[in-house]
């Protein structure tokens, strides 16, 4: 496993809080399936998706308190997972407001339901391909020994 030359998150990440996160996203998990199978409300589903990705960021940071805080795979994949998990709560979001959209009237709305689901949702890959690049880029400057202040000085 590639290994960085200093810890990339800064600090190492509590075991405490992450396995706190872990209780709590899964308690929500468990219970937020269970009223889904219930009612059959499938425009849920990606709460469920978004809620295990959590989950998973999470045991990542606790791989990389308890096995190697300098493990970049690991620090790679809680980002991930971490940082792509609230846009399948935003995607539940959109659907929900495209649901009550159709249930009390297109009238109520400027904008037509499916206009409502595809639009928001595009818009949130968007933004998310953009976080996602510029944490890469981020992490190429620093790998190369740059960043905004270091580059400027050498310049002038």
């Amino acid at each position: 496993m590639k290994e960085s030359y200093n810890i990339i998150y800064g600090y190492v990440p509590s075991l405490a809080l992450s396995i706190i996160a872990i209780v709590l996203f899964a308690a929500g998990f468990v219970g937020h399936v269970f009223l889904l199978l219930k009612y059959r409300t499938w425009y849920f589903i990606p709460i469920a998706i978004g809620t295990a990705m959590e989950i998973i960021g999470y045991i990542f940071r606790i791989l990389s308190n308890v096995d190697n805080p300098y493990a970049v795979a690991y620090f790679v994949a809680q980002y991930f997972c971490i940082v792509v998990a609230p846009v399948f709560f935003s995607a539940s979001i959109y659907s929900i407001a495209s649901v009550l959209t159709n249930l009390y009237g297109r009238r109520f709305s400027p904008l037509p339901p499916k206009l409502i689901l595809w639009g928001f949702v595009g818009c949130d890959i968007v933004a998310t391909v953009l976080q996602i690049t510029g944490g890469l880029v981020c992490s190429v400057f620093e790998r190369i020994g740059l960043d905004s202040g270091e580059s400027k000085r050498e310049s002038s």
